[in-house]
């Protein structure tokens, strides 16, 4: 991951008035991976005290994202 970390990994474009594209915007694997762990901390924190399964002897919650793009 060190050697990556500042190099692009995940991309997207603003369209522009007239419904041109703009630039490519880039985040890098380090803001990906940020974002990431922000996400995972975010769900975490809404799941405290909601019920859960038991999975291997402990107590799990499980989260299903969707999304049109995949």
């Amino acid at each position: 991951f060190k050697y990556y970390a500042e190099r692009p990994c995940l991309g997207a474009r603003l369209r522009l008035d007239g419904g041109r594209l703009g630039p490519y915007r880039w985040l890098t694997f380090n803001e990906v991976y940020r974002q990431a762990r922000r996400l995972a901390a975010g769900l975490r924190a809404q799941l405290r005290g909601a019920p859960g399964a038991l999975y291997d002897g402990k107590l799990r919650h499980f989260v299903g994202v969707f999304s049109p793009y995949c």
